[in-house]
């Protein structure tokens, strides 16, 4: 599958006022559990994301999950948006279970898609050389 949008990194360094602490996602499943993961990259109509210290059966039961909602946290703002994990790679090292995948954003106020795209801007301009 071909990406639609251009998707920017989030780059943790001392050349960016962005910091991990700023920028974060939230993912709920189903109501039922939630987890915080670090945004890797983002775009209008993606995100890749990372959940360290997630067990399996929380891994599991994202995957198989219909319905999920993540949001995305950075400064003072929040966009709430609806997705769909689109790939997931589940990787088990000394009994510590990291996920790393991508969502694809199905669901987002109109509100919301402006705070993201202003979030990206901010993000293309502060990874800038």
């Amino acid at each position: 599958m071909l990406r639609g949008n251009k998707r920017f990194s989030i780059i943790h360094n001392s050349s960016s006022h962005l910091e991990l602490k700023d920028i974060y996602v939230d993912v709920d499943v189903d109501g039922n559990e939630k987890f915080k993961g670090i945004l890797i990259d983002i775009s209008q109509n993606g995100i890749g994301f990372r959940i360290d210290n997630i067990s399996e059966n929380s891994a599991e039961m994202l995957k198989r999950s219909g319905k999920l909602y993540v949001t995305i946290h950075y400064m003072e703002s929040m966009i709430l948006t609806g997705v769909k994990l689109i790939w997931g790679l589940f990787k088990t090292v000394g009994g510590i279970t990291v996920l790393t995948g991508g969502f694809d954003i199905h669901t987002i106020s109109t509100d919301d898609n402006i705070r993201l795209s202003e979030l990206i801007e901010e993000i293309r301009k502060s990874t800038a050389p």
